[in-house]
């Protein structure tokens, strides 16, 4: 019995208490009587974990009372013990979990002890309790989630519970911040206290099973669990005081954005082999990174590109600009245009200025601008306040920026103002402020633009705000009466740039481009780059990508690096960073048809999700799915998978058993099919069933399938 407890607490996510229920002996038959005590007598300390295994045994006693109970129905068998398909959906709809690919951090206080010996205990406790809260701060700037405090240290996930494609980034920023911020404080802690603290970080990135604790529907908390949780442990425990580790698949999935090196393996236990460790010192911005790695050639976007040519001799010849704005879906190419272009740009002697919209939902999206105005003046993104003012002093000497426009770029580059300028700021309102920011950046790019030519990039337009909006406008007016190009990104679902915002632009000139799918010739042409592509993985990375040069990549470097079919971590993220911005109900819909396959009609998704009103609008809106004839087929393969694989086990197992019952009498094939997905003992039975349909019907190659399936 201890093996079905096993199983229960690993569909739970909390497998890591399997040896612990075992040496306890608590097996399937005393699990009605655990409570919240028992939990914490046998070393549950999580409050989170005991109360998701309360509930968890509660629906057991609710839905599962034969299996729980064997003194009643002692006769019955196993198949009446399991819940029907309409108890099975509505398990599905109360089961809690996500599984989702994040990064997950864990950070450690080194030298509290001697903090401790030298103050009061109560003293010494608030110390230390600022110090987290500022490691918590550094998190959730950076659109993490903090999961638990562990003594003096914290653990927390990025890229859930809302799901970012740029999650070990996130962290590897977070990371950064989190030394800052406490190497800041510690110099006050050591002038004050004579002595010194320090943190160690460790960050690994993988699939775990995210879980919403506790009881504030208001204020929701999160946990995680997986393997990936302790290997990310194991980095903060391997790492020396003031120094951040991560694994190598945090490295990759990083990308050219952050700056680490190389260490000596880590050995770690349940881990065959030595575990690659990187150490890891900065972060780049956009447009520091954009210049780094050799990338495979560009694939397609021919015209694009010829156009764009275009566009460049046009705005050298007349000393006129226009802006360009690209959409497409995640992953089509845009960055990749658009790098392209920024190299073709310089050729043609342009000076180039790229700003990246990071963030979304996290109000932070505004610092796109104070980003631009640093690189048009020349200043790195990480520099301090000395270095600003003196970029800015030498722009005012050189005749670049007016004296008059200081105080308004002083905000821009978040420079404190001086007095004599203090008082003239404070006295103007807010529009004021706002219009001469937007003035300034105006004429700072005039000028720039009269000594050479300019291009500006301002790259996911989809995650900003509207305070950018504003100066994006302008920005799209002014290079209308300079020389210099705009280009503008976003994708097509989240396309801010609407009527009213063109006509803030005035007469200014917009092109509009939409990227489409690269042609099946194209995608032959990208996969050569990688494998042979008469080999027929390449031709089914090719089948599954549809198009998506972003999605056939990382297939196609998955496969490179020997790892399985499955679907990267990077396309994981990219699609349910999308799902996870649609309603439930659209959310649930879509994961239901996910089960169905890559292929549905709308009857068994509105069976499955036992919602006969539901309309599929919002789905086919946001490209996730597409109308075919009377059906509905998935946008990309790669979404149907990554949706599937966002189940948890047991949801997968609900539903696969409602969709055997909505088959049930009407395609025997398809109802052995989810019983087999359901685990179900009746699969065996009903793949004979199908097949003796299809011998009947003088198909015997198919009936001798299903039997081997059957068997």
């Amino acid at each position: 019995m201890s093996e079905k407890v096993t199983k229960w607490l690993n569909g739970l996510g909390l497998g890591q208490y399997a040896d612990t229920f075992k040496k306890n002996a608590i097996d399937w038959e005393l699990l009605p009587d655990v409570d919240q005590d028992a939990l914490k007598d046998i070393g549950v300390e999580a409050t989170g974990h005991r109360l998701r295994i309360l509930k968890a045994i509660a629906a057991l006693q609710t839905e599962q009372s034969t299996a729980l109970s064997p003194a009643k129905n002692k006769s019955s068998n196993e198949s009446s013990a399991r819940p029907s398909a309409d108890e099975a959906i509505n398990a599905w709809s109360r089961t809690p979990g996500e599984r989702k690919p994040v990064t997950m951090l864990f950070s450690d206080i080194v030298g509290s002890t001697s903090l401790t010996e030298k103050l009061d205990a109560e003293d010494a406790h608030d110390l230390l309790y600022q110090a987290t809260q500022l490691m918590c701060q550094a998190v959730e700037i950076n659109r993490g989630t903090v999961c638990r405090f562990m003594g003096d240290g914290i653990m927390a996930m990025f890229g859930a519970p809302i799901a970012s494609e740029r999650h070990a980034f996130e962290a590897c920023r977070a990371a950064l911040d989190m030394q800052s911020r406490i190497n800041e404080y510690a110099n006050e802690l050591e002038a004050d206290h004579d002595t010194r603290i320090q943190i160690r970080v460790g960050l690994h990135s993988g699939e775990v099973v995210v879980l919403e604790v506790g009881d504030d529907p208001d204020n929701p908390e999160y946990d995680a669990s997986g393997p990936t949780v302790p290997l990310a442990a194991r980095m903060e425990q391997s790492a020396e005081a003031g120094t951040i580790l991560m694994t190598q698949e945090t490295r990759t999935l990083a990308g050219d954005l952050i700056e680490t090196n190389e260490q000596a393996a880590v050995t770690v236990k349940g881990v065959s082999e030595p575990v690659v460790v990187h150490q890891l010192y900065d972060v780049l911005s956009a447009s520091e990174s954009s210049t780094i790695a050799a990338r495979q050639p560009i694939v397609g976007r021919k015209s694009e590109l010829a156009q764009f040519h275009g566009l460049l001799e046009g705005c050298l010849e007349s000393g006129l600009g226009q802006t360009l704005f690209i959409r497409g879906e995640a992953g089509i190419g845009k960055t990749r245009l658009v790098e392209e272009m920024t190299r073709l740009a310089q050729e043609c002697g342009f000076t180039c200025h790229k700003a990246l919209i990071l963030d979304f939902g996290a109000g932070m999206g505004q610092g796109a601008i104070p980003s631009l105005v640093r690189s048009l003046l020349g200043i790195t993104q990480s520099s301090g306040n000395s270095e600003r003012e003196s970029a800015l002093d030498q722009a005012e000497n050189e005749g670049i920026v007016n004296h008059e426009d200081r105080v308004f770029l002083n905000d821009l580059l978040e420079l404190t103002q001086p007095p004599e300028l203090r008082s003239l700021y404070d006295a103007m309102d807010v529009q004021a402020r706002k219009e001469g920011k937007r003035t300034a950046l105006v004429k700072l790019l005039s000028s720039l633009s009269a000594r050479n030519s300019v291009l500006i990039t301002v790259e996911d337009l989809h995650w900003t705000d509207s305070i950018t909006l504003d100066y994006l406008a302008s920005l799209a007016s002014a290079v209308a009466e300079c020389s210099a190009l705009t280009v503008f990104t976003s994708r097509a679902e989240g396309d801010p740039l609407d009527a009213a915002w063109r006509a803030s632009t005035g007469e200014a000139p917009i092109v509009t481009w939409d990227l489409s799918p690269l042609r099946k010739e194209e995608s032959i042409k990208l996969v050569s780059g990688f494998i042979d592509v008469d080999d027929g993985l390449a031709k089914r990375c090719i089948e599954r990508a549809a198009g998506n040069p972003l999605f056939l990549e990382q297939l196609l470097l998955s496969v490179e690096k020997g790892a399985s079919e499955g679907v990267p971590d990077s396309i994981k993220s990219l699609v349910l960073s999308r799902m996870d911005q649609l309603h439930t109900e659209d959310k649930q819909a879509l994961q239901a048809a996910a089960v169905l396959g890559q292929r549905f009609n709308l009857d068994s998704l509105l069976f499955l999700i036992d919602n006969p009103n539901y309309e599929c609008q919002c789905l086919v809106e946001r490209h996730m799915i597409r109308p075919e004839g009377s059906l509905y087929l998935f946008a990309h393969a790669l979404i149907q998978e990554a949706a599937y694989g966002s189940l948890i086990k047991r949801q997968r197992i609900a539903l696969h058993r409602r969709a055997a019952k909505c088959y049930s009498g009407r395609d025997l094939i398809l109802q052995a099919e989810h019983l087999d997905y359901a685990e179900d003992a009746g699969a065996s039975d009903a793949y004979l069933v199908a097949a003796s349909e299809q011998s009947k019907i003088y198909r015997p190659e198919r009936a001798l399938q299903l039997i081997n399936r059957g068997l």
